[in-house]
């Protein structure tokens, strides 16, 4: 998978947010990730672009923080980090409006 993420032009991160931060699964990656680029110095990932998003269900509350979370883990790792994007139920029609003109921007770069 880091391959894959290396030979990759950006990377979109998406996690579904629980009790107010990142999937459990989405931190174990994001750990193992870690792991395996501390070894190389955090260059593997140096400057590529990444979108981060957090898709709260219920209340909507906790994206924000999860974001927070993974921007400090996305950071760490070395990627320049285009835009953090938190998605509510209430939000998820004009976001998602919003990341296809954003995937298309970063499509141009």
């Amino acid at each position: 998978m880091r391959e894959n993420i290396a030979r990759s032009d950006a990377l979109v991160f998406a996690t579904p947010v629980y009790w107010h931060d990142l999937s459990e699964s989405a931190k174990i990656f994001l750990d193992r990730l870690r792991r395996c680029e501390r070894g190389r110095d955090f260059k593997t990932f140096l400057g590529k672009k990444a979108i981060g998003i957090a898709s709260a269900g219920g209340s909507g509350r906790g994206a924000v923080r999860a974001l927070y979370n993974l921007e400090d883990y996305l950071s760490r790792l070395g990627f320049d980090i285009f835009d953090l994007v938190p998605v509510t139920q209430s939000s998820r029609e004009h976001k998602l409006e919003m990341l296809q003109k954003a995937g298309r921007h970063l499509a141009r770069l």
